[in-house]
């Protein structure tokens, strides 16, 4: 792979930690580092990191080594970063997640029965609604928060984290019972994308 090929075109990049190995590790590392030599948004997810010690262990030495701009999973990944065990259900430490938000540098979004966002200061909840995504919930989080990282304003990071979750919910809302895939594409793509970022006030 050529990191520093790839990178040339995007405006955001998405690292997805999953199962590690070796060269998915160096592959990672790599890639990260292009990202923020080149300034550009750089979103986390930490979607099996608390599978074992040897995926904490590796999460450590990357990030060591690089900023992320965005860091998502769910609440027992989020405490793995940070080398806690968060059990399914508990009571969200919010301090604690604040504190992982400063640590790193970076906004943090922990999603569950509901989405929970914080750059280390201010600390926002979205109500899911509802949960008929099923396996796309997470990967249209991720989606839809890096479309709007990538978008060349001035905005906060946390202010776009913010508004690509309120759009996530929307389409929650709008999901009727039936195909899944094609309702989010025809969703998506009836929001108009800079109208939804201007027209909010954070």
């Amino acid at each position: 792979m050529k990191p520093k090929e790839q990178l040339a075109d995007y405006d955001v990049l998405v690292l997805s930690f999953g199962k590690i190995t070796v060269n998915k590790f160096e592959c990672l590392l790599a890639l990260g580092k292009q990202a923020n030599k080149r300034k550009i948004p750089l979103l986390f997810s930490l979607d099996g990191l608390s599978d074992n010690s040897v995926s904490f262990q590796a999460f450590d030495k990357l990030s060591n080594q690089l900023t992320y701009t965005v860091m998502i999973g769910n609440y027992q990944d989020v405490m793995a970063s940070a080398g806690y065990k968060g059990e399914p259900g508990e009571s969200h430490d919010m301090e604690l997640i604040k504190k992982i938000a400063r640590v790193y540098r970076s906004v943090v979004v922990i999603k569950t029965e509901k989405i929970t966002i914080t750059d280390g200061e201010n600390c926002f909840i979205i109500n899911d609604m509802q949960d008929q995504l099923a396996i796309y919930d997470i990967t249209l989080i991720e989606a839809l928060i890096s479309r709007y990282l990538g978008e060349n304003n001035e905005q906060k990071i946390i202010k776009k984290v913010i508004l690509a979750c309120q759009h996530y919910q929307r389409i929650l809302g709008a999901i009727e019972a039936g195909p899944k895939q094609q309702q989010i594409l025809e969703i998506i793509n009836t929001v108009n994308l800079t109208e939804a970022i201007s027209g909010t006030d954070i």
